[in-house]
């Protein structure tokens, strides 16, 4: 497994070196080629000049023409002067080869201009390959720490609800706790199921968003109704309590609703939380749910951050796929809302708000629905 890990690691590394050394030797290659492609252009252009200049002399003496020493011929390329031998010779002016000198300079400037461009994209992608590659990584660590940490939690209730098994089958306890051992257990399979929704819904809300039915809800009897699926209250192990005003209507799904208050109560309780308090506060347009707890709290540089998926409370014992929370935010937004999260550092405890539209119906409708 080590070995593997060290091959899957180095490989990008391997593809990053090759496609760096690649990319330089296109760069070097492209200045060299065009250089000396530019050199045999200049040194082909000399020859023709030359050759016209010969040809133009012989035309000369053909037509046995006596000109005057150093005199412009209608091509102002040309000069024509008188040879010792009675003939005549043919030169080139020194305008051409000015003009000529110009257009290789100007042929060289645009070279070394492209193989300098080229060789600056090379050095800005250099960093960018490198970050892709660190980025590769990043993820293949969070991915492993990822499957770890699903891995745990899925072993973890299946672990408690086998030992449960096996102890009802023994038969080894008393009638009077049969039932809170039955209560447990189902508490187990409730949070393996919840895990299960986590992945499925953040899957989803990745992949296409979500689209949600929703509808007017009285949100103290949705509070009431989660209170009593939860086994920590009804074993009285953590001390909840509901404060919210009567006729409080929301518009907004029932499953996702349960979902946000789930998770928000498994992460109060994940981090030490004993108390929890569910305040309720209306205005205009939104209803507030605040959730707070007097668990291990958070740093509040991380308000944020901890809703990022697969992104748990630095330092923190608890164990947690880190999608909870994400999948919360996210379902709040769907229905028109927000998730938000505060606290006064570690040892402080933490409190989540949940805003979400108030029922669109008149107080009197709704009470007639009740």
């Amino acid at each position: 497994m080590t070995e593997l890990r060290v091959r899957q690691l180095s490989a990008p590394q391997v593809l990053f070196t090759v496609t760096v050394v690649l990319l330089c030797c296109l760069s070097v290659w492209w200045v060299v080629l065009l250089h000396r492609t530019v050199s045999a252009q200049d040194a082909l252009e000399d020859q023709l000049l030359e050759m016209r200049a010969q040809l133009m002399a012989a035309e000369l003496r053909a037509l046995a023409l006596d000109p005057v020493g150093g005199a412009q011929l209608a091509d102002p390329d040309f000069v024509v002067s008188p040879a010792d031998d009675g003939g005549v010779v043919v030169t080139i002016s020194e305008s051409a080869r000015e003009r000529q000198r110009q257009q290789s300079r100007r042929r060289r400037f645009m070279v070394y201009g492209e193989g300098l461009m080229l060789l600056l994209l090379v050095a800005s992608c250099i960093p960018m390959l490198f970050r892709l590659v660190l980025a590769e990584r990043a993820v293949r660590r969070e991915l492993e720490a990822f499957t770890a940490r699903v891995t745990h939690e899925m072993k973890t209730p299946l672990a408690g609800m086998s030992a449960l098994l096996e102890t009802l089958r023994a038969g080894s306890l008393p009638e009077e706790r049969r039932v809170e051992m039955i209560d447990l257990g189902l508490a187990q399979a409730r949070r393996q199921e919840r895990l299960i929704s986590n992945l499925l819904e953040g899957g989803r809300l990745a992949a296409h968003g979500e689209e949600l039915q929703l509808a007017d809800l009285d949100l103290e009897a949705e509070l009431r109704a989660f209170l009593a699926s939860r086994p920590e209250a009804a074993l009285a192990k953590v001390d909840f309590t509901i404060d919210c005003p009567d006729r409080t209507w929301i518009h907004a799904e029932a499953g996702a609703l349960r979902s946000i208050l789930d998770n928000l109560a498994d992460n109060a309780l994940k981090h030490g939380g004993k108390r929890l308090s569910f305040e309720v506060e209306k205005d205009v347009e939104h209803v507030r749910l605040r959730l707070v707890d007097d668990g291990e709290g958070f740093e509040p540089t991380l308000s944020e951050e901890i809703f990022q998926a697969f992104v748990r409370s630095p330092g923190s014992e608890s164990t947690g796929t880190g999608l909870g929370l994400h999948v919360s935010r996210e379902l709040a937004r769907a229905m028109g809302g927000d998730l938000t999260g505060a606290s006064d550092g570690p040892g402080h405890g933490a409190s989540f708000e949940l805003r979400l539209p108030r029922a669109a119906l008149p107080p009197r409708t709704l009470e007639g629905a009740a």
